[in-house]
């Protein structure tokens, strides 16, 4: 479910809501024609992500909370974990451990644009390098989401 914010007190507390959890949010507006085609694939990721918050601000309703994210161009969707927005710093430790075993990957900051591809690669990124810190394994990490989606998936008798 994509949870709708409005100021930045409710902002703050949907990152507080998300703690050590990827927290994605889609800063957007109703008028923009790659944000409402992006819409639905990003409440579809909602579902399809269950680990994962997911949050919509619009930027005609909320100019001061677009601002304070420094956003230029919409739709843009930033990553945040324990409150804080996902960038090279905070990935420093993975991109060093990259570097040494010769694997380098384009280091996520936020993604602007209407490619639903790109920002899911983004989400498994960090859900992956969220699954290697907690000491699982790819093998078990894919194993977990596949089993959540049969789970909640509407079509397999509801949500548990």
């Amino acid at each position: 479910m994509v949870q709708i914010i409005k100021d930045m007190n409710e902002f703050k507390t949907f990152l507080t809501a998300a703690g050590h959890k990827l927290a994605v949010v889609e800063f957007s507006s109703t008028w923009c024609g790659p944000c409402k085609r992006m819409c639905p694939i990003f409440h579809a990721m909602s579902v399809k992500y269950q680990n994962v918050f997911f949050a919509n601000v619009d930027v005609n309703n909320s100019p001061e909370l677009a601002e304070t994210c420094h956003i230029r161009r919409i739709p843009t969707f930033q990553m945040f974990k324990k409150s804080q927005k996902v960038t090279l710093f905070s990935r420093i430790r993975r991109i060093i451990c990259c570097y040494r075993s010769g694997v380098m990957s384009n280091p996520i900051f936020e993604f602007c644009g209407a490619d639903a591809k790109i920002l899911e690669a983004k989400i498994q990124e960090l859900m992956r390098q969220e699954s290697e810190e907690a000491g699982e394994t790819e093998e078990v990490f894919w194993r977990k989401e596949k089993f959540l989606s049969l789970v909640e998936s509407p079509s397999v008798g509801g949500y548990i």
